[in-house]
């Protein structure tokens, strides 16, 4: 099964901080785009996880 991408999330960002993510993206070869959605959902999933944690 796909998994379709239809959402959008827009985000505003300096100049420093947009130049700084694409040398993180190509550093490991991916698009800003892609970079950008594996940090987050690495950061979502964790902190969900450790809050969830928390609550045990």
């Amino acid at each position: 099964m796909q998994n379709l991408k239809t959402d959008r999330i827009n985000l505003v960002v300096s100049p420093e901080e947009k130049a700084l993510f694409e040398a993180a993206a190509k550093e490991v070869g991916l698009s800003l785009s892609s970079w950008i959605r594996t940090v987050a959902l690495a950061s979502a999933r964790k902190v969900v996880v450790t809050k969830s944690d928390t609550r045990k």
